[in-house]
């Protein structure tokens, strides 16, 4: 792949002109002379600052290194501060296929700036016809299990749990507004009280949140609600459901139920709730055996753990060096690494043996149940579970150098039980982990009045070599129960009344019109840097109120009397300014 910045690509009518900077032309260069059968003329130009030009051309770019000889030689040639190659290629039609399909150009903004053409690509089709086949598996299979497929709207009521909202600013209802549905939960509960009892939709989903390499602002789910079932109905149906598109898109066929592991054993073991079980290196806590030997890197932490590597110990200490480095990037945080190695003769070596025994070393090891050639891999911290994370990302990426995380192999499981609530630094309260209407356990609703942070929920992601392809939860469906979660989430009844009180009262069979657009709250305003200003009407003739029109059928022109004694005209079409 070709990477830098400042790319600067235009179509023109003999092909394709790329303005490359420096720090990316030799790359470049080498990427073109790399692509084997293409045979068409490359000109470079060099501007010097009296304005010159050196020209240069190279006919055959398949020619290969030599060419990178003479491009270089060029460059010498031509060296001048702040200049860039200029280089262009002209293109057949057919060459700007051969041109994407050898990947010559993958800058990602480049791709999406002329994505007409990077949707010739086969590997680009082809994933729309995937998706396309798995819409159309997911449908039937839907349609066999009775579910029945409903749109719901786009336009709803903000809520304040969850992440946040895109929210649309409403021109009829000065300072109110939309939100974009984050998922239409609220809305298919609805469906649920209104009898529809298996209810689907592949919907788009919004969330203003940070990105990531597994999120971004706008997403499809296929999204789905079963009434009158409890946790074991629904991880069958979709379990069933996978396995479905399994053997249909890729003829892989999955005989074996899902493992099912706990929320936390899995945060235990592998250090994420979404753990890829396609290899090993579980989890090994050391406390017991590291801690109190005198270095303070492990006497002094809370959480002390490691992985063992199979047959890794041939590592080079370069090698061990940039794990150690890996470790250390700001977005992963530990503070270091330590490492031992299990010798043919079943002694330990490691980066601490001043501060260890070789009979405390042989513990760690039988730990691990360690073999020699095996490789130990320790971090600690003054937090386990920040310090779990920063052992996870260290056993990914040991597991891609060793060739494990074999994209062909597929581990699937259920992480069930998570925690019911987590805290918030920044709001300074428990927080609903999935959201304000799933169900605690039954055993552990007695907690919610003497320890509600201990209370897990009914709650279920499937995950799929290392990432979550799913989740769900059963909901509350008792209204003193939902009133219970509001007020542990600190929400008090007026304000759950405003936010959520078209579902709650759903469930007492009062009104269940949704309040929307509406009023948001004052932090969501700062986070978008909103300022509401509701403009007074300059024909206004009544007051310092707003004139409003209210469609009233089948009214002459009249004058009709308001509560306040007030009279106002109501004009000749049936329509009364307020």
């Amino acid at each position: 792949m070709i990477m830098g910045e400042n790319i600067d690509v235009n179509i023109i009518k003999r092909g394709l002109q790329v303005i490359v900077p420096k720090n990316v032309e030799k790359r470049f260069l080498e990427c073109i002379a790399a692509c084997p059968g293409l045979h068409q003329w490359l000109e470079t130009n060099k501007r010097s600052h009296s304005g010159r030009y050196y020209p240069y051309k190279q006919n055959d770019i398949d020619k290969g290194k030599e060419q990178i000889k003479n491009l270089e030689r060029t460059n010498a040639f031509c060296k001048r501060a702040g200049t860039v190659w200029k280089i262009d290629i002209f293109l057949s039609g057919y060459y700007i296929k051969s041109l994407f399909k050898n990947k010559l150009i993958c800058f990602d903004n480049i791709r999406m700036k002329f994505r007409y053409l990077d949707l010739r690509r086969n590997c680009v089709r082809k994933n729309l016809e995937l998706r396309h086949r798995m819409t159309m598996e997911v449908r039937r299979y839907l349609d066999s299990k009775g579910f029945l497929e409903v749109e719901t709207p786009m336009l709803v009521g903000s809520t304040p749990e969850g992440a946040r909202d895109f929210v649309v600013p409403s021109r009829m209802n000065p300072g109110q507004f939309y939100a974009l549905p984050q998922s239409p939960q609220t809305l298919k509960q609805l469906l649920m009280v209104s009898g529809f009892d298996r209810y689907f939709q592949i919907v788009k989903c919004f969330r203003d949140e940070d990105l990531r390499a597994d999120r971004q602002p706008e997403f499809t789910q296929i999204d789905c609600e079963m009434s009158f079932v409890e946790q074991e109905d629904i991880i069958s149906t979709f379990e069933g459901m996978a396995k479905h598109l399994f053997k249909e898109l890729r003829g892989v066929e999955l005989s074996e139920p899902f493992l099912r592991m706990t929320w936390a054993d899995a945060m235990k073991y592998y250090g994420s709730d979404k753990p890829d079980l396609r290899f090993g290196m579980k989890f090994v806590e050391l406390m017991d055996i590291m801690k109190g030997h005198g270095f303070s890197v492990f006497d002094d932490a809370a959480y002390i753990g490691g992985i063992c590597a199979e047959g890794a110990a041939s590592y080079t200490r370069k090698q061990l060096d940039q794990l150690t480095e890996f470790v250390k990037k700001p977005q992963i945080g530990a503070k270091g690494m330590v490492y031992a190695r299990v010798e043919a003769d079943g002694n330990v070596k490691s980066s601490v043996d001043k501060f260890y025994s070789q009979e405390v070393l042989q513990q760690m090891k039988e730990a691990f149940s360690a073999k020699p050639g095996d490789l130990i891999l320790i971090l600690s911290g003054p937090d386990a579970m920040k310090t779990r994370k920063q052992l996870c990302e260290l056993r990914l990426e040991v597991g891609r150098q060793l060739g494990l995380r074999d994209k062909n192999k597929f581990a699937c499981l259920w992480v069930v039980d998570f925690p019911m609530f987590e805290w918030s630094e920044e709001e300074g309260r428990l927080m609903a982990m999935h959201h304000p209407f799933t169900h605690p356990k039954e055993e552990d609703i007695p907690l919610l009045d003497t320890d509600p942070a201990a209370v897990r929920a009914d709650a279920y992601d499937m995950v799929v070599n290392g990432v979550e392809v799913g989740g769900g939860s059963i909901r509350i469906h008792d209204s003193q129960l939902q009133a219970k979660m509001f007020e542990i989430l600190g929400f008090t009844p007026e304000r759950a009344q405003e936010q959520f009180g078209f579902l709650m009262n759903a469930f007492t069979g009062r009104d269940v019109m949704l309040d929307a657009p509406s009023v948001i709250d004052q932090k969501q305003l700062d986070e978008l840097n909103l300022i509401v200003e509701i403009k007074k009407n300059k024909n206004k003739r009544i007051g310092e109120s707003e004139r409003v029109h209210t469609y009233l059928p089948f009214c002459s022109n009249r004058y009709i009397k308001r509560l306040d004694n007030s009279n106002h005209h109501l004009d000749n079409d049936g329509w009364i300014g307020y």
